[in-house]
């Protein structure tokens, strides 16, 4: 059965004029048992083709696509489009969607409004303020193009601004000042937002899953701070940039793999989803 033909309808007046409808009460939820979840994550797995929706993988594993609801119940899906694996052109929409502006990333060492290619050090730090408009300068103070750009966000730790362009395109090798803040960075590299930094992973093979400084549940490689270093046996191994593209495909690529009830299981599943959704 489909997934809202199985929820209870309630009275409502849609158009406030007094005509009463029945209609599909979407305000009710039910979550998987928390023992069944745990022995299903040990119990039956596939991988997805890139373009294999719940339907077509439902159709595959059960003979009906109407039993798609039970797949992205099981796999915490909620949104089909986005939190299930994407296809190419369907992904490559989602990035350009999400990350839609520039960025700019700055050497470590932060400037203040008075020095730019003599300053030294973090005294007097400021940081770049969101909505402020920042504009190009030559290590001697002087405007270099006249381009500019608004800050959408600016991140102290990874050294990154992300701005949406005002006119023309800032990058290079220069400086950039924020108008109200009065603080100035230099640019390292410069791009889409796409390409943007999100996190810096270490390069070494030993650290690769390790469980220490994890931001996010999805995570598997030991996230660390941009100047990150460590030596085992005589190695150095510095960061790796991980840009906000990498990560979305890692990210699209682990949801390639799904769990899924044995359909032994099926029918006892659906008629407990049934009679909690209907109480």
């Amino acid at each position: 059965m489909k997934y809202f033909k199985q929820f209870p309808t309630i009275e409502y007046d849609l158009e406030k004029d007094n005509n009463i409808e029945n209609i599909t009460d979407i305000f009710r939820r039910v979550i998987v048992r928390e023992d069944l979840n745990k022995f299903v994550n040990t119990f039956a797995k596939i991988n997805l083709n890139s373009d294999e929706r719940p339907e077509q993988a439902a159709h595959g594993i059960y003979g009906n696509v109407d039993l798609n609801w039970v797949l992205m119940f099981m796999n915490k899906t909620i949104d089909p489009y986005h939190d299930w694996v994407m296809g190419q052109l369907t992904f490559e929409n989602y990035v350009n969607k999400k990350y839609p502006n520039k960025h700019i990333l700055l050497d470590a060492n932060h400037y203040t409004v008075s020095d730019y290619g003599n300053a030294t050090g973090d005294t007097g730090e400021r940081t770049f303020i969101e909505g402020e408009t920042i504009v190009e300068y030559n290590s001697d103070g002087s405007g270099v193009t006249g381009d500019s750009g608004k800050v959408v966000k600016f991140d102290s730790t990874i050294r990154q601004v992300i701005y949406s362009t005002v006119s023309g395109t800032l990058g290079g090798v220069h400086y950039i000042k924020g108008q109200d803040s009065g603080a100035v960075g230099k640019s390292v590299s410069s791009g889409d937002e796409k390409d943007a930094v999100h996190h810096y992973e270490s390069s070494a093979p030993l650290e690769k899953t390790k469980d220490s400084g994890k931001v996010d549940s999805e995570q598997k490689a030991f996230w660390v701070n941009r100047g990150y270093s460590v030596v085992y046996s005589g190695t150095t191994y510095d960061a790796t940039t991980i840009s906000n593209l990498a990560h979305e495909e890692s990210l699209n690529d682990d949801r390639r793999s799904i769990k899924y009830l044995d359909s032994d299981f099926l029918s006892h599943f659906t008629s407990e989803f049934q009679e909690k959704i209907s109480r």
